[in-house]
């Protein structure tokens, strides 16, 4: 899965994230809307199969990016979202 994301995205994509097993962690920190959620569109187009998604968007000044991304419909296959219940700046999204 890793390998595949090297080849496609670009560097600056790549240093945001962190790929365990089937678990891919990104930080979307200082991204604008638009940008956050090409990436994490192209990350689930790219990673084939099933996979987690841990999107830390942080919590304070992240509302923003957090209301999109657990807002239903943001991807073409199926998902289900699943909020961190320690951490209110992660969410975490199950693909199938």
């Amino acid at each position: 899965m890793e390998e595949r994301m090297r080849m496609i995205l670009p560097d600056r994509d790549m240093e945001r994230m962190t790929v365990d097993n089937e678990i891919v962690t990104v930080n979307v920190h200082g991204l604008s809307l638009n940008a956050m959620i090409r990436l994490l569109k192209n990350i689930s187009v790219i990673c084939m199969g099933t996979f987690t998604l841990r999107i830390i968007h942080g919590f304070n000044h992240g509302t923003k990016l957090k209301d999109a991304i657990r807002t239903e419909g943001l991807f073409l296959r199926s998902y289900k979202i699943v909020p961190d219940q320690t951490n209110p700046g992660v969410t975490m999204i199950v693909f199938a």
